[in-house]
């Protein structure tokens, strides 16, 4: 956060929330990220969605969209990663549009909701180009030909492999 104030003492507790809820489901222990995540809501709950910076805002609901899509809760998650993209249209940075576009293609993918999958994936694409992270572009292409040749349209995925 360059250039910006210091996070406040409620920001700082949201963010050790959101980010030890984040290694607690990329550990494997599903029961302590839900117990981080619903902490993390509930701080938003109490101060507000004024109370913490946008950014912060939407990287617990992309965090906590990956952790539904990962439970087979993606209706769920859909809803959480676009609000997420709201947020980051507005006041993220082109890497996090292209995180979130990517998250949100991933659920929709868990809803078998290709068409709406495959534009946000190629956003994602030229967002993470656009942004100088081309090993996540690279990740976003290689979600993409998979989905597409799981569907049985290999021959669409051949141009992203």
């Amino acid at each position: 956060m360059t250039g910006q104030q210091p996070l406040t003492e409620v920001e700082e507790l949201f963010v050790a929330c959101v980010n030890s809820a984040e290694m607690a489901r990329r550990e494997g222990d599903d029961g302590k990220a839900q117990e981080l995540f619903s902490h993390a809501a509930n701080i938003l709950r109490e101060v507000g969605v004024a109370g913490v910076r946008p950014q912060l805002e939407s990287a617990f609901l992309s965090q906590f969209g990956l952790f539904l899509t990962s439970h087979g809760m993606a209706t769920e998650a859909v809803r959480m990663q676009r609000l997420a993209l709201a947020i980051d249209q507005q006041h993220g940075s082109e890497s996090d549009v292209a995180f979130t576009c990517h998250n949100l293609a991933s659920a929709y993918r868990e809803l078998g909701e290709i068409d709406l999958a495959l534009p946000l994936f190629q956003r994602a694409v030229a967002g993470f180009h656009t942004a100088g992270v081309p090993a996540e572009a690279s990740n976003s292409l290689g979600e993409m030909a998979t989905m597409l040749i799981e569907a049985g349209r290999a021959d669409e995925a051949e141009q992203y492999l």
